[in-house]
């Protein structure tokens, strides 16, 4: 009986110990990678950051990429996965958000390219409640005539 438990502690720590599978092998190919990445204008600061934030993304660049393979729970995993280079994602996303194609990426395109950010600044620039001046209509003018509005 001791024996036995002891058998199956020792399976049991093989199997967590090789995170779940007894065979595992990944194949990771990166295309693409001598590539050079592309020059693209800018119309202005924000269009550039809002580009180079989406862009630049690893975990989109990760998510983009085709995987394979074959999975037995508790026995195997065997895949295959590629993936671009940075240089190639950044080129690809270039000729995405550029949609007249002229090399110069525009707010306007940047926008459509990566709409949260362009919100995200959008909202952060809009004056708030304590940012307003109220002014009084009746007393406009003589506020302005004194300089004080």
């Amino acid at each position: 009986m001791g024996r036995s438990v002891a058998i199956l502690v020792s399976v049991g720590l093989l199997l967590a110990s090789s995170s779940g599978c007894l065979l595992n092998r990944t194949n990771r190919k990166v295309v693409r990678q001598d590539e050079a990445r592309q020059g693209v204008q800018f119309e202005s600061n924000l269009a550039q950051s809002a580009f180079t934030q989406a862009a630049t993304d690893e975990s989109k660049r990760e998510a983009e990429g085709d995987s394979s393979g074959i999975y037995i729970p508790f026995l195997l995993a065997w895949g295959d996965e590629t993936v671009l280079s940075p240089a190639a994602y950044y080129n690809d996303q270039i000729m995405l958000c550029d949609a007249n194609g002229d090399g110069l990426i525009t707010e306007a395109e940047a926008w459509a390219y990566n709409p949260d950010y362009m919100t995200s600044r959008q909202e952060s620039t809009t004056p708030t409640s304590s940012s307003i001046q109220f002014v009084d209509p009746s007393n406009a003018r003589s506020s302005l005539a004194l300089g004080e509005g």
